[in-house]
């Protein structure tokens, strides 16, 4: 039934397109496109240009950078360089509450945590050949700093967590 629709639509446009040109022209012919004769080439621009040759560029070799200036470094400076490289890095310590299979169980403690105001975040590593996600608070610069979290997480959130230094 579909296909029979189709063909009359088919055939209903096509005689609304040809009736009007066969009843107007008397007989349906078309007339012949008007093309405009050739032009007249003269022979010289016949054929095809010659290839130009690019123009010849001396090869310029790369500047070479100069030298910075030397400054002089005031024994003060210097010896406050030293002294610098001499303290060891800063400490840094978290309280791991979780350790987790699954991403999104992670995620929720994670974001529980910060809604109460926590700095949590989530750890990637790799155990027994499968991806762990752990739950971390912090991080504090002191030990001390970071067990007082952990007694602040076991008795707002009921977490006992563990005091890790982080590498």
């Amino acid at each position: 039934m579909q296909q029979r629709l189709v063909g009359a639509v088919v055939l209903v446009a096509l005689a609304v397109i040809f009736v009007p040109m066969i009843l107007e022209r008397g007989g349906g012919a078309l007339p012949e496109a008007a093309i405009p004769p050739r032009p007249e080439i003269p022979p010289a621009l016949d054929r095809a240009p010659e290839p130009v040759a690019p123009p010849q560029v001396a090869a310029v070799p790369p500047r070479q950078p100069e030298p910075a200036p030397q400054v002089p470094v005031p024994p003060q400076a210097r010896e406050a360089a030293e002294a610098a490289r001499a303290i060891p890095p800063a400490e840094a310590w978290v309280v791991q509450v979780g350790s987790f299979g699954r991403r999104d169980n992670a995620v929720a403690l994670r974001d529980r945590l910060r809604k109460a105001g926590f700095t949590a975040f989530i750890e990637e590593a790799e155990a027994g050949g499968e991806t762990a996600y752990r739950v971390r608070v912090g991080p504090e610069l002191g030990e001390d700093e970071a067990k007082a979290l952990q007694r602040r997480l076991a008795g707002e959130q009921g977490l006992e967590g563990v005091v890790l230094r982080l590498r």
